[in-house]
C-alpha cells in the first residue's frame, strides 16, 4: 500500500532559544556538562532499523515495538510515560497513536509500520536528528527497567523529561512581602488544580506588562508549588518557560534552558550527553534558597492577600489590574466546572479540576490565613487585592465549601511511615499490605471484618482526609487472597504525566513501604493498579 508522505514536519528542536550571554546569568551548561552538539549529530542510530512489520497480524518483534513506542512518544502521538517507558508489547493504545500520526502526516491510516514503508520513512524524516547518537534499548534492558522501577531501584530508560532546572538570578528585584505571603495560598490552589490550563498565557501577559517583578513572583510561585508537589511544580515551570519570550525565559530560569533528551533512550547515554539528571529538589534548589531568603525578610504578621482565583497585575501606585479570572479561564478549557456561589459546596466535593497529580495536594492547608484583611496595594502581580467595599461573604462561602471527608479510619503518625518509605522499610509484622494498614491505623481490626465505605470514583470523589485507609472490595468484603486485592493508605489526589489519580502509601511482598501513584480509568491494568477500584475502609465509630 502506497502512503503519501507530507514530509513537511521538521525534526523537533530539543533546545529552546535564549540569550545565554546576559550579565549575572549562568552559561549554557550545568554541572560542568556542555549542552551543545559536541559531535553527537554525526553519529547514527538504529531506532529506524525494523526487523519486520508492526501492527495487527504483523510479527511485532519486541525490539521493533520498543522503537515504535519511543518514536511516537517523541512525536507527541503516544504517551510513553503512561507505562513508565516503552514495554515492547503491541496493543490498542499504540495502534491508536500510530493511526493518529498517520492521519496528521497525510499518510494512509492503516495502523502498520513496515521496514521500508512510508510511515517509517516519515518518522525518520521527522525524528532522525532527535535520535542521532542513541541506540535503541533491547527488550532485556526494557524488562530490567520496569523491574527496577517496581523495586524502587531506578529505571534504565528516559521515561519522562528530567526536571526543569532553575539557577540563581541575582539580577532580579527583591520579592515584595505581600506577594511572598499571597503565593503560599496560590501555590496550594494551583497544586490542587494540577492542569495549568491558560495560566502560562496569563503569566506571559503579566511578564509583558510588569517585567522582572512578575518574573520573580513566578519563580517564587513555582518554588512554593514544589513544596507541595514536585511533579506539578515541574509542570508549571515547564509550561511557563515555554510560554515566555527567549529573553524572559532566561531570566525565569536564571540561565539557559537545558535541552530534554528523547524519551525511550537509555538514561546512561542521555546523561553522557546532557549531564546527570537532577532530582526535583536539586533542580529547584535556587528557588528554595530564594524562598528562605524572602522568608527571612518577610514580616510574618503582615496581612495576607485573599486568593479568589483572579490573576492581577499591580502598577507602581498600587492599583490592581485584573488580567483575568483564572477559574473562568480553566472552566473554558474544561479543566474545572464554571459555577456560581450556590455551587461552591458541590464544587468542593466534585473537584474535577482541583487535581494534581506526582500532583498531589488534594486538600490544601490554608495555614490559618483565612479572615485576614488586606490593605490597598497588596497582593503582587499574580494575586488579587481585596476590592473596595468587599464584604466578608466570600469568607463565609469559603468555609461553606470546605470538603466533608468520607468517614473512614485515618492513620496516625503518618510522617513516620513516610520516613519508613524513604528508608525502604517494611512496616508491621510481615511484608503484606494489610500489615502496613493495621500498623498505621491501630484498632482497624482484622481485614476479614473490614466493611466497604464510600467508593472512590474519580478525582476528589469523595473528598478524603490524608491518611485514610483504603482497600479493594468485592461484594462489600475485602478478599484476603495472595493476589488480586490490596490495601493502602491514601495520601492525596493528584495528576501524573497529565493523568489524574491518587498517591498512596503501600507495601507488598518484595516491595517495601513506598509512595505509589494509582491512575484513574486504567481498565487495562490489574484491579489493584486502578484508583477507581478502591473504597474507604468504613469506620462506624
Amino acid at each position: 500500500m502506497s502512503n503519501k508522505n507530507d514530509r513537511g514536519w521538521g525534526s523537533f528542536d530539543w533546545v529552546s532559544g535564549g540569550d545565554t550571554g546576559r550579565s549575572g546569568l549562568s552559561g549554557a551548561n550545568w554541572g560542568g556538562f556542555s549542552w551543545g552538539d559536541a559531535g553527537w549529530s554525526g553519529l547514527g542510530t538504529d531506532f529506524f532499523d525494523f526487523a519486520g512489520g508492526v501492527g495487527n497480524d504483523q510479527p511485532n518483534d519486541r525490539g521493533d515495538v520498543i522503537k515504535l513506542e519511543s518514536l511516537l512518544g517523541n512525536s507527541g502521538h503516544y504517551d510513553v510515560s503512561r507505562t513508565d517507558g516503552p514495554t515492547g508489547w503491541w496493543g490498542t493504545p499504540l495502534e491508536n497513536g500510530l493511526k493518529s500520526y498517520q492521519k496528521d502526516k497525510g499518510l494512509a491510516v492503516d495502523g502498520f509500520v513496515l521496514p521500508k514503508g512510508e510511515t517509517l520513512g516519515s518518522l525518520k524524516d521527522d525524528l532522525l536528528d532527535t535520535f542521532k547518537g542513541f541506540r535503541a534499548p533491547t527488550y532485556h534492558e526494557v524488562d530490567r527497567h520496569h523491574t527496577n522501577n517496581r523495586l524502587g531501584e531506578g529505571g534504565l530508560l528516559v521515561e519522562r523529561p528530567p526536571p526543569v532546572i532553575f539557577h540563581p538570578n541575582p539580577d532580579l528585584p527583591k520579592l515584595e512581602t505581600d506577594a511572598f505571603q499571597a503565593n503560599r495560598r496560590s501555590a496550594a490552589n494551583l497544586a490542587q488544580i494540577g492542569d495549568p490550563g491558560d495560566f502560562p498565557n496569563l503569566a506571559k501577559l503579566a511578564v509583558g506588562d510588569y517585567g522582572d517583578k512578575a518574573i520573580v513572583e513566578l519563580r517564587d510561585l513555582v518554588g512554593k508549588i514544589g513544596e507541595i508537589d514536585p511533579t506539578i511544580a515541574d509542570l508549571y515551570g515547564r509550561v511557563i518557560k515555554n510560554a515566555l519570550e527567549p529573553e524572559d525565559r532566561v531570566k525565569f530560569l536564571g540561565g539557559a534552558d537545558r535541552p530534554d533528551p528523547p524519551l525511550g533512550v537509555l538514561k546512561a547515554e542521555a546523561e553522557a550527553r546532557f549531564g546527570p539528571f537532577p532530582s526535583p529538589d536539586e533542580a529547584r534548589q535556587a528557588l528554595a534558597d530564594d524562598i528562605a531568603k524572602w522568608g527571612e525578610d518577610a514580616d510574618q504578621n503582615a496581612p495576607v492577600a485573599e486568593d479568589n482565583g483572579v490573576v492581577t497585575a499591580t502598577s507602581e501606585d498600587g492599583t490592581h489590574i485584573a488580567i483575568r479570572d483564572t477559574n473562568e479561564v480553566l472552566a473554558e478549557d474544561g479543566t474545572v466546572m464554571a459555577s456560581g456561589p450556590e455551587d461552591s459546596e458541590q464544587d468542593a466535593a466534585d473537584s474535577e479540576g482541583q487535581d494534581e497529580g506526582e500532583a498531589d495536594q488534594a486538600i490544601a492547608e490554608d495555614n490559618g490565613e483565612d479572615g485576614q484583611d488586606q490593605t490597598d496595594g497588596e497582593g503582587g502581580m499574580l494575586h488579587p487585592a481585596k476590592a473596595e467595599g468587599e464584604t466578608d461573604a466570600s469568607k463565609k462561602s469559603d468555609k461553606a465549601s470546605e470538603p466533608k471527608f468520607a468517614k473512614g479510619h485515618v492513620a496516625k503518625n503518618l510522617d513516620q511511615f513516610e520516613k519508613d518509605a524513604k528508608a525502604k522499610k517494611w512496616v508491621g509484622k510481615n511484608q503484606q499490605c494489610v500489615s502496613l494498614v493495621k500498623e498505621a491505623v491501630p484498632g482497624i481490626g482484622p481485614s476479614s471484618l473490614w466493611k466497604e465505605g464510600d467508593k472512590i470514583t474519580g478525582f476528589g470523589k469523595p473528598p478524603l482526609e490524608r491518611g485514610t485507609a483504603i482497600a479493594t472490595f468485592e461484594n462489600g468484603k475485602y478478599m484476603n487472597r495472595d493476589t488480586g486485592n490490596h490495601a493502602a493508605i491514601f495520601l492525596e489526589y493528584g495528576t501524573k504525566d497529565g493523568k489524574q489519580g491518587m498517591w498512596v502509601l503501600d507495601q507488598s511482598k518484595n516491595v517495601p513501604t513506598t509512595r505509589h501513584f494509582l491512575y484513574f480509568n486504567e481498565s487495562g491494568k490489574s484491579v489493584i493498579q486502578q484508583a477507581d477500584r478502591y473504597s474507604v475502609i468504613r469506620n462506624d465509630k
